[in-house]
């Protein structure tokens, strides 16, 4: 769809993210990667892996932090802002 010129195209609309990566997890965590992973491997945080990503859903990651979903999200926004 064309837009008028000088007019902007509506905003993108991302949909909400169900897992993140270990990189993520462990910046989220403040720990190491290797920190994160074996977190993952002793079992403390539930992961999907598909293939060779270990993947950390959102609703692991809030269960391991004593947080809802709705609390990670504002705390990563929070984050991400900074």
């Amino acid at each position: 769809m064309k837009h008028p010129i000088g007019s902007t195209p509506p905003a993108q609309v991302r949909p909400p993210r169900t897992a993140y990566s270990l990189d993520e997890t462990a910046a989220t965590l403040g720990v190491t990667y290797e920190q994160a992973r074996a977190m993952v491997h002793r079992g403390e945080i539930r992961s999907i892996r598909s293939g060779r990503y270990i993947r950390i859903p959102v609703g692991a990651l809030a269960d391991y932090l004593g947080m809802s979903r709705s609390e990670l999200a504002d705390h990563l926004a929070a984050a991400t802002a900074a």
